[in-house]
């Protein structure tokens, strides 16, 4: 901390790949792939918290609520009443997602779709408080949350 700020040393690396391929006029696939990696170093031996990366959401695998998926293998916290608590975002280090989407075109700017999202998030470091949050190599495919559905989407090309 220096003059009363934090500050932070860190690595962080994301790309989001995307492939479309129409089929005719009114219908498209779409393909979608998005990685990422971050590394703190220094101090702090943590990110801020804006740059974790997160999984769920509108942008993200739809079937579960913003930033709720995650981490890993890590124990999902239940209520006393036995129903999932969603409360808490989930930031990890690594993020691995992806989709594939059927779109077909209803009217001008409205689009119907038919999709599958797979992905999760892990930590880079084991910790006493996610057990299983860590991504090993050995489990992670086993840790890939899928989820599916179908949609309407807005085109509003500029």
């Amino acid at each position: 901390m220096r003059n009363g700020l934090q500050f932070y040393r860190f690595l962080r690396f994301n790309s989001d790949f995307r492939y479309y391929i129409p089929q005719g006029k009114h219908s498209t696939w779409a393909f979608r792939v998005n990685v990422g990696i971050a590394h703190a170093y220094g101090p702090s031996k943590s990110l801020p918290y804006e740059k974790f990366f997160f999984a769920g959401g509108s942008n993200s695998v739809r079937a579960w609520a913003p930033r709720r998926l995650g981490l890993g293998g890590s124990r999902d916290s239940i209520r006393t009443d036995g129903v999932y608590d969603y409360s808490y975002e989930q930031p990890g280090d690594i993020l691995l997602e992806a989709s594939a989407e059927y779109r077909r075109d209803i009217i001008s700017f409205l689009e119907g779709a038919v999709f599958i999202d797979a992905g999760n998030t892990w930590l880079t470091r084991a910790d006493s408080n996610n057990v299983n949050g860590d991504f090993k190599f050995n489990r992670f495919y086993k840790e890939i949350a899928v989820g599916g559905g179908v949609g309407l989407r807005f085109d509003f090309s500029f």
